[in-house]
């Protein structure tokens, strides 16, 4: 009973493996899938002798009478149909995968059939018949040469045929496919025979001397006004492709100078944005350039033109240069413009900084007087530089202003104005804190001298600078800690929503059903509570929710 058993469960192992195999993609695979399944059949064939030995161990307890005889017949026969079941399981896969392998060798041979016709179509497409006896008789040649290759090649697709027809009569499970393979291959080949007779008749012509214009348009059915009409859409073609590689030519050119960088540099800006509006004015002259090749390029497409889709590509690459020219250029007038702004708000800087030299030079002077007439002279002067100071205050507001508003317009030199106009700013401040001191800090100058003044002026203006620049990370850290407050108030709120839900399962999830009418009764109207209760705080899982996905 052991080895029927072993057998038995070797048997559906082995139907197991055979049956995993899957159906090869091509004809290396299909050679390793047969050469697998006559290895699956060695190892059947292997055990051979257990089947023996085991039929043979049971007919001699059939032999003997033992009890348990049906048992073993029952055995036997068991183990005899399953023997014959795997061997026809593998008889089976055996056919299938033959079928596969000569499914793979037709296809290998019909695709290099159909690669072989795809150059030979190539070849005859060529529909040029040559215009002197040299090229005829080099023609010839080279199609004495293709059907020498034509002959060879001829035998291998009858044979694929007569293959095909055997796969199809022998019931092949890819019966159909092979079927609509074969017949593309012989219309491909019956129309290559078509070209092939028709270039028979030209070679006839050739050899006997009369093959003329004349007969060539004959040959290829074409009249003359089609072939006129063809060689005029030909010419236009041309000319348009060579207007549109004009304009292209020409645009490359421009580009070149609409994407410099010449507004980088400060010098003549007045000329230079002269000559770009020169320029400007350069391209709208060439607009009419533009549009006689769309109104070609468009009329070619409306009609058809054999050409339309290389057409309407040309079309494209000129519209598309010609965007690109125009942004390019209006982006480097407007560079320019800013660059001329620039140069304006830098003379304001210039004006204000020599005046700013001049009120420093005369704040650091150290004549205090020598008595009380001088000193009062002194301080006359000291409120004429005070009212002009106070007189610069809208000047540099201005600047300031202009400076914000480059850089909030993106000014290619943003970073560099911004400098400029926060050390005029500082230069500024620090004028006005000497001012101040040298005001009403008399008893100042008298203990430190100008020198500290000017230090302690210059100190006191960068601790205004440092407190101002402690206004942004306060705003910023303000940001952050109220977005931190309300997602840590979303989180409480869910928390709370959930454990809302939790004890509204527990209650709606309740298995208690009620033990007389006055009990289902209060089990009702808890139930409507609960439902009510529950739509009443939708509206609150719903601002929860929108919190959420802000």
């Amino acid at each position: 009973m052991a080895d029927y058993r072993d057998l038995c469960s070797w048997i559906n192992d082995m139907k197991a493996v055979i049956s995993a195999d899957e159906l090869a993609k091509d004809v290396a695979g299909a050679e390793a899938l047969l050469e697998s399944h006559q290895e699956h059949r060695g190892e059947i064939d292997a055990r051979e002798d257990s089947f023996m030995q085991t039929a043979e161990a049971g007919q001699k307890l059939l032999d003997e009478g033992i009890e348990q005889s049906n048992e073993v017949r029952d055995k036997l026969t068991h183990l005899a149909q399953e023997k014959a079941s795997l061997l026809s399981l593998w008889e089976e896969r055996r056919i299938l995968y033959e079928q596969c392998m000569d499914l793979q060798l037709f296809y290998r041979d019909t695709e290099q059939a159909e690669t072989w016709m795809t150059k030979q179509e190539t070849f005859l497409s060529n529909d040029d018949l040559g215009d002197n006896l040299d090229s005829v008789e080099s023609l010839i040649k080279k199609h004495e040469d293709f059907e020498k290759s034509l002959a060879a090649q001829e035998e291998k697709i009858n044979a694929l045929d007569e293959f095909a027809t055997k796969l199809i009569q022998g019931q092949h499970y890819a019966a159909g496919d092979v079927g609509r393979r074969r017949a593309s291959l012989l219309d491909r080949r019956k129309q290559l025979m078509k070209k092939v007779k028709f270039i028979d008749i030209v070679n006839a012509c050739s050899n006997t001397k009369r093959f003329d214009l004349s007969q060539k348009h004959i040959l290829f059915n074409v009249d003359a006004s089609e072939r006129r009409h063809q060689l005029e859409n030909s010419y236009r073609l041309q000319q348009f492709d060579r207007d549109c590689d004009e304009m292209v030519g020409w645009i490359k050119e421009k580009l070149k100078t609409a994407k410099d960088d010449s507004y980088l540099d400060p010098t003549n800006i007045r000329g230079k944005l002269q000559k770009h509006l020169n320029y400007e004015q350069e391209l709208k002259a060439n607009k009419n350039r533009l549009d006689d090749i769309n109104l070609v390029g468009s009329s070619l497409v409306k009609e058809k033109h054999y050409a339309a889709s290389h057409v309407q590509d040309r079309l494209s690459e000129v519209n598309g240069m010609w965007d690109e020219l125009v942004d390019a250029t209006a982006k480097k007038g407007a560079k320019l413009k800013e660059a001329g702004d620039q140069q304006q708000f830098n003379r304001n800087i210039e004006d204000i900084e020599l005046w700013l030299s001049e009120l420093e030079g005369q704040l650091a002077s150290e004549d205090y007087g020598k008595d009380l007439i001088s000193v009062q002279n002194l301080q006359k002067k000291l409120g004429l530089l005070e009212s002009d100071y106070n007189a610069h205050q809208d000047r540099i507001d201005v600047v300031k202003k202009q400076a914000q508003i480059f850089h909030d317009g993106g000014h290619f030199d943003a970073p560099m104005i911004l400098r400029k106009e926060e050390a005029l700013r500082s230069r500024f401040l620090t004028a006005s804190v000497i001012c101040y001191c040298l005001k009403e800090g008399s008893y100042l100058l008298q203990f430190f001298g100008p020198y500290r003044i000017v230090t302690m002026a210059i100190a006191i203006q960068n601790y205004y600078c440092r407190y101002d620049a402690l206004r942004d990370p306060l705003n910023a850290r303000k940001d952050k800690l109220g977005e931190s407050l309300r997602g840590n108030q979303l989180f409480r709120d869910i928390d709370d929503e959930l454990a809302w839900i939790r004890e509204k399962e527990q209650i709606a999830g309740s298995s208690n059903r009620g033990r007389d009418l006055i009990g289902v009764q209060n089990l009702i109207k808890k139930q409507q509570a609960l439902i009510a209760e529950i739509a009443n705080h939708e509206s609150q899982v719903e601002h929860v929710g929108e919190a959420a996905e802000i």
